[in-house]
This record gives structure tokens, C-alpha cells and sequence, in this order.
């Protein structure tokens, strides 16, 4: 029998999912994703579930960015794993004061690029 089985045998945890401790299978995994629009503007953005997030923005107008309202066709250029929700927005600020130049090599797949990104993810102010 498990640990966390016992414990709830004993009564010492609830059936609260508050409750229970936190595991890789229920904390969200956070992602930076870029999109393009039809006149290849780039728009920056966070969030736990992309493809989602990419389809709010491309069909459901209220959804989505209000930014990209009217700018499609839209196509999603970039999109990587950060971790948690602190570390995609910094990784986003990164991205965000980034040049056009900058962003296109990174949507290219510069290493040097992704490397920073990610340096500036996971390094607290």
C-alpha cells in the first residue's frame, strides 16, 4: 500500500485535492509561443496548453489577444517549454525586448538564442 493510501486509511489526509501533495502530474507546465500574423508581425505569449491558447486567438475573437483581432491568417512560429509560470513570464519579458531581427533568429533555431532565453527564464531577480 502506498504512502499516500496509508495516510488517507488513517485518516490524516482528507480526499481534498488541496490537500494532497504537489507531483509533476499535477503542476503546469508553462510555454512561451510565438505567432505570426498575415503581415508577419510577431506576437508573444505564455501559457500551459499552446495549441489552446493558438486556436482562442486564431477562431474565438473574445478569447484570444485582442492585438491579433483582425490580423490573421495566423500562424503559430515558435513555441518551447519553460516550467513554471514565473519563469515563462520572464522568459516572455526576455522575448518581449527582444529586436525583430533577434526574434526571427531565435523562430530560425539559434541555440545561442535559445540559450539566453533560457538563462533569463530560470535566473530570479
Amino acid at each position: 500500500m502506498s504512502i499516500l493510501a496509508q495516510a488517507h486509511k488513517k485518516g490524516d489526509l482528507s480526499t481534498n485535492a488541496s490537500n494532497l501533495p504537489r507531483s509533476s502530474a499535477t503542476t503546469s507546465v508553462w510555454w512561451l509561443y510565438l505567432i505570426a500574423t498575415a503581415k508577419q508581425h510577431l506576437y508573444c505569449g505564455v501559457s500551459t496548453d499552446v495549441q489552446r491558447r493558438y486556436t482562442e486567438h486564431s477562431s474565438h475573437p473574445r478569447l484570444g489577444s485582442r492585438y491579433l483581432r483582425g490580423k490573421g491568417p495566423l500562424s503559430l512560429v515558435f513555441e518551447i517549454e519553460i516550467g513554471t509560470r514565473s519563469q515563462a513570464q520572464r522568459a516572455e519579458y526576455f522575448v518581449k525586448n527582444m529586436n525583430v531581427p533577434e526574434k526571427r533568429r531565435l523562430i530560425a533555431g539559434c541555440d545561442e538564442l535559445k540559450k539566453a532565453l533560457l538563462a533569463a527564464a530560470y535566473t530570479a531577480k
